[in-house]
């Protein structure tokens, strides 16, 4: 279901079949890639920098555990939410809301 709604997609922003019969390919590797690979182009680096953008969240997500851990070993229990619960309730948005998003 996915796999088809995928493949649906990809074929309406570009045709897989153009009316136009296709010029003779590069014959060295990059330009024969690029050639192949044009009508994709932003699809590829908007997929790029989306998966780059998600590795450096779940990075920051490694960090935030860590100094996680640091707080609870040495916060008040009464006063903790006071002290951090502006950055836990940004992280819950981060990992709730935007992670999934993207």
């Amino acid at each position: 279901m996915m796999i088809d709604w995928m493949f649906t997609s990809l074929e309406k922003y570009r045709q897989p079949f153009p009316p136009e019969p296709p010029s003779k390919p590069p014959a060295r590797f990059w330009p024969f890639v690029l050639h192949y690979t044009r009508p994709f182009q932003s699809l590829i680096v908007t997929a790029g920098l989306l998966a780059a953008l998600i590795a450096l969240l779940e990075v920051s997500l490694f960090s935030f555990m860590g100094r996680l851990v640091d707080w609870l070993a040495s916060a008040d229990r009464a006063t903790f939410w006071q002290t951090h619960g502006a950055f836990l309730s940004v992280m819950a948005v981060l990992v709730l809301g935007v992670l999934p998003a993207l």
